[in-house]
């Protein structure tokens, strides 16, 4: 795919010269042609989609009522309807996504992490907050770069870091992070640990966490993952040695229980104080390294699948585990989903569009004006600290932002979109500037490849018609034929009394009105209160209201079987029926029916078999209405 996008970029209108030249048009409907690719593909997609194959005759049949049903659309103008536009514009852009990606530098990255999964790094960690504002974000730099002077003088990792380093566990693992694995840290953490070699140190760099140095000090194969359950008991808060100890001899006391025969899940269930797995017989979800804190995870990986553990400590309290499997690394394949999703949550995630937006930009020849800083500057300035008046600055402006294929796009259209947001430095309202030129670039650039592939790609093209015409034929035939006839009350009920006969009834139905309640005494209520409004059309909304949840109204509409209350009060079979708070029951109005009275008795079938009369009516008009035009000697090429 990515090798024909990119062949089509290089050919340009020689390509669609050529495409126009083998795309012969296969039929004319409303003076629209529709060429053989288009008819092709839909072809093709609809009949991998049947079960049992259609042919090509009656296929193109239904292809014209197709056609035809989209050029009625057009001719209602729903295609420039703003809420039509909007969810175009929705699947343009999710469609173009991928066309968006250097599958290249996916690729790249998927091996990358593949390899990385390998291994584990062991490291040691200096690190920093960012800092709250500028001027602390400065000082924290030069503290950092201070730090890192200290090592290259020769000083001791671990005790920079237990003197300096502002992560919490640093005074007690004196920086060490143990060994660390593919796709737990930030990419850049995890980038600069395995590519720092062993017993050297890294230059200062930022995550999105803030400052960092670390030194490797080992490098293993990976171990996999194990599955593993465990018993805890938690040590009591400020436990001294005697509560440890206390704790450590009932877990000895478990462990004797295991060691002498006693399921582990059961012991799991009964004694564990882990939350999250003692109602699960202890069962954990399967980790890998740097998942649980060191102990855990060197017992869990040094026992024998089906080994169970000695009582020992964690900073938690006490654990047993019982170890069932080990799980290697799979292979690229089978890994490689997993991997994927892993790239699609990091920063790596922006990396493949970014080279490919870069790509593009060359492509399109993109420029931006030297000066735009100065001016945004510049509107900074006048604005005094107003954002709103700024905002407004940038909206009216012609000045020219940035080029684009020759053409000049002003900042007017890169500040369509912004917003005054209260934002009182001049810094912020930079970055909101800045921001908004890069969406806008962004846009820009993703339009004109959009059109490109449009007119270059054949499955874009054709996806994109397909979900076009699709929207529209949905639209136009919910107007005339779904909705229409559902809300033609007069219609219905003239297809009704035309096809009278056509509508029976296997057994009698009664239609009418039951009222139920709480006891006999408020029954006794709600019947005086419906005999004094009879002549209310609104009489059953006001009696609910009047008696809240004592009183239930049910319309219904039910023959002998269906209905446990009409089966007792009108068919006179069965038992009085049990019903939750209910005791009493009535029946207000209503008749038996040995056949349909109108069409609101027979609802849905007269609603669908008018809306199969209103679909052919239609179409025979639109068949007259439109002209069609079908190439027999194109069509005989379909494949």
């Amino acid at each position: 795919m990515r090798t024909k996008i990119a062949i089509c970029a290089l050919l340009g209108t020689a390509l669609l010269a050529y495409a126009a030249k083998n795309d012969p048009v296969v039929m004319k409907i409303n003076g629209k042609d529709v060429k053989l690719s288009e008819f092709q593909y839909l072809y093709h997609k609809n009949s991998a989609q049947q079960i049992e194959k259609e042919s090509l005759e009656k296929y193109v049949d239904r292809f014209v009522v197709y056609k035809l049903k989209v050029a009625q659309a057009e001719s209602e103008c729903l295609d420039t309807l703003p809420s039509f536009k909007k969810e175009l514009d929705g699947y343009k852009k999710d469609l173009l996504k991928p066309y968006l990606e250097d599958t290249t530098v996916i690729n790249t990255l998927a091996q990358e992490a593949y390899q990385r999964m390998l291994k584990n790094v062991e490291v040691v960690n200096i690190f920093l907050t960012p800092g709250r504002d500028a001027v602390s974000a400065e000082a924290q730099k030069h503290r950092i770069d201070s730090l890192y002077q200290c090592l290259k003088n020769g000083e001791n990792i671990e005790d920079l870091a237990y003197n300096y380093s502002e992560d919490r566990s640093a005074k007690k693992r004196r920086g060490s992070l143990g060994y660390i694995k593919a796709g737990v840290f930030p990419y850049v953490f995890e980038k600069v640990a395995y590519e720092t070699p062993v017993g050297e140190f890294s230059e200062p760099f930022r995550s999105s966490f803030g400052w960092h140095l670390l030194k490797v000090t080992n490098v293993r194969d990976d171990k996999g993952k194990v599955v593993c359950a465990h018993i805890l008991k938690l040590y009591p808060k400020n436990a001294d040695e005697a509560a440890k100890a206390e704790v450590m001899n009932k877990m000895n006391a478990i462990y004797d229980k295991v060691v002498a025969g006693a399921d582990f899940n059961e012991l799991a269930k009964a004694e564990s104080e882990d939350p999250g797995s003692a109602s699960k017989g202890g069962m954990l979800r399967a980790f890998g390294s740097g998942e649980m804190v060191s102990e855990f995870e060197k017992t869990a990986f040094d026992l024998a699948d089906g080994e169970i553990s000695r009582p020992f400590e964690t900073v938690y309290g006490v654990h047993i585990i019982k170890k069932y499997s080990s799980q290697p690394v799979g292979s690229f394949e089978e890994v490689k989903k997993d991997i994927l999703t892993m790239i699609e949550r990091d920063e790596r995630a922006t990396m493949a569009k970014d080279a490919r937006m870069n790509e593009l930009k060359k492509q399109y020849g993109f420029e931006k004006n030297k000066d735009f800083d100065r001016y945004v500057s510049q509107m900074i300035a006048d604005a005094a600290g107003n954002d709103t008046v700024f905002v407004n600055s940038l909206k009216n402006s012609g000045f020219t932002a940035f080029t684009l294929k020759g053409k000049k796009v002003p900042v007017s259209e890169v500040a369509k979109n912004m917003q005054p947001r209260n934002v009182i430095s001049a810094e912020g309202e930079k970055m909101m500037a800045n921001m908004a030129f890069d969406e806008a670039v962004e846009a820009q650039i993703s339009q004109l490849y959009m059109d490109e592939l449009y007119n270059t790609n054949e499955y874009f093209h054709n996806l994109m018609n397909e979900y076009r015409d699709g929207m529209l034929l949905f639209e136009v035939s919910n107007r005339t034929i779904w909705e229409g006839a559902s809300k033609d009350t007069e219609g219905l009920e003239a297809y009704y009394n035309a096809h009278k006969d056509e509508y029976k009834w296997d057994k009698p139905k009664f239609k009418g009105y039951v009222v139920m309640a709480y006891n006999d005494s408020i029954m006794q209520e709600a019947v005086k209160f419906l005999n004094e409004n009879a002549s209310d059309d609104d009489k059953y909304t006001k009696l609910k209201k009047e008696f809240k949840a004592k009183v239930n109204v049910q319309k219904v509409f039910s023959a002998q079987g269906e209905n446990a209350v009409v089966d007792y009060l009108i068919f006179k079979t069965g038992k009085k029926p049990e019903i939750k708070k209910y005791k009493e029951f009535y029946v207000a109005e209503g008749n038996v029916q040995a056949q349909p009275e109108c069409a609101a008795d027979v609802k849905m079938q007269v609603v669908s078999d008018y809306q199969a009369y209103l679909e052919e009516k239609w179409v025979k008009e639109l068949k007259a209405k439109y002209p069609v035009k079908i190439n027999q000697k194109v069509l005989k090429m379909v494949k």
